[in-house]
């Protein structure tokens, strides 16, 4: 059953990074940040506007909550 999970959530970070790079950004995958794996670092190289995206993909069946998300900033 893990087996069957972890499958499924690389398909879901698959689509989110492929969406990503529709919209025009540059991706890097499970990069080591601050100690912590981040599945997805979303960028667009821009002389005006250095924005990234940190994506932290999961796919569940029930809200995170805010703890978790303050515990991977």
């Amino acid at each position: 059953m893990k087996e069957i999970n972890v499958q499924k959530g690389k398909k879901f970070e698959d689509e989110v990074a492929s969406l990503l790079k529709l919209m025009g950004y540059q991706i890097l995958r499970n990069v080591l940040l601050c100690g912590t794996q981040t599945d997805i670092i979303a960028y667009k190289p821009d002389i005006f506007n250095n924005l990234k995206l940190i994506v932290e993909c999961g796919d569940r069946n029930t809200n995170i909550g805010v703890e978790i998300i303050k515990e991977k900033a």
